[in-house]
């Protein structure tokens, strides 16, 4: 019988007079400094002191300004993506504005632009139309101009959704031009980068990369996020899963229970069902069936809170109950939740649910 594992993956202008921003601006120096001041807030997540920033340009750089369509437009992605990663704000009123304003803007600012809406389709899901935006992002970009590390991030995205749909060699292609423009740099950013390769390494049965990768993305995050980010929770989740691969069941377990931790914090309760299934799989292998069974039952639970009944993900997991229950020997039990798990439909990604 084979369990299914799953992986956990992990950028309105006020009216008010120019004397009165400059008191309440988040950022008094120029606007191309308070920007770069905006990209750092964001990076490191503290997603309200980002947008605060990318308002207060916003509002100084509007029409009339020398730097305008420019600086205003680079400010409006900066805002766009920091409400992108929130999900808190729609983000539509700004990707409309933003490409209004593309034309006119140079290659910088264009480059951004079109990265904008090539994450927000990523959010949405929307692979295909994410990769021409990604594309004709990089397009855009001019070697030695400066913008090495926005480019990177750029590059990782763009791996990103050749990853999503199966380009493995484009993927790490993308990966290695950004890992070349990262150079030395070792912040938040480059986390994804080693995060989205080792995905790479695991989905074409190269665990040990896998491992080597993830070790990074880990070391990273949880340096320049702080221990309890829910992107460090992915990390454990995912180094977890490279191990579980291999057999490295010991190995597995350990950063599963340090995943499971930090499921009672703020914005990962949702996903604890990543560990619990994964927990279920590493039971079963000991042939530790029972409790496998628990952990699936829990996993199971934890689903019925964020899927509809009938719904393909929890047909995998009522698959893994009745797995274990065959091979205890309860047949019966294993009868009734096959059956439930046959009569679903089928997952549209059986193997992984990534959340990236």
């Amino acid at each position: 019988m084979h369990n299914y594992c799953h992986l956990l993956l992990l950028f309105l202008a006020l009216s008010f007079s120019p004397k009165a921003a400059a008191q309440r601006s988040p950022c008094s120096d120029p606007p191309e400094d308070c920007l770069k001041k905006g990209i750092a807030e964001l990076e490191n997540r503290r997603i309200a002191q980002a947008v605060a920033i990318g308002e207060a340009i916003m509002e100084e750089t509007g029409p009339g300004h020398p730097a305008y369509p420019d600086l205003y437009a680079r400010a409006l992605v900066l805002v766009g993506t920091a409400h992108l990663y929130s999900r808190s704000v729609s983000a539509a009123p700004l990707l409309e504005e933003a490409k209004a304003l593309q034309p006119e803007c140079g290659w910088y600012a264009k480059g951004l632009i079109s990265s904008m809406l090539g994450i927000e389709a990523i959010y949405r899901g929307a692979w295909a139309e994410a990769l021409p935006l990604l594309k004709e992002a990089v397009g855009h970009y001019r070697p030695g101009a400066g913008a090495e590390l926005r480019w990177a991030q750029i590059y990782t995205n763009l791996g990103q959704v050749h990853m999503q749909q199966g380009a493995y060699d484009a993927a790490l292609s993308a990966f290695a031009e950004a890992e070349q423009l990262f150079g030395s740099y070792q912040g938040a950013a480059r986390a994804n980068l080693h995060n989205n390769r080792g995905l790479v390494f695991t989905y074409t049965g190269r665990y040990r990369k896998a491992v080597e990768e993830q070790e990074q993305t880990l070391e990273i995050r949880a340096r320049t996020l702080g221990d309890s980010a829910f992107e460090v929770f992915a990390a454990y989740v995912n180094l977890g899963l490279a191990h579980l691969y291999q057999y490295q069941l010991s190995e597995a377990e350990a950063y599963l229970a340090k995943a499971e931790q930090l499921t009672s914090l703020p914005g990962i309760a949702d996903y604890k069902g990543y560990v619990y299934t994964n927990l279920g799989v590493i039971a079963e292998r000991r042939k530790a069936y029972e409790e496998a069974v628990a952990f699936f039952e829990k996993y199971y639970a934890a689903e019925q809170l964020l899927y509809p009944t009938g719904d393909p993900e929890l047909a995998v997991t009522l698959f893994n109950i009745g797995a274990s229950f065959y091979s205890m020997g309860d047949y019966e039990n294993a009868r009734a939740y096959l059956g439930q798990a046959l009569s679903g439909a089928q997952p549209s990604h059986p193997q992984y649910n990534l959340f990236l």
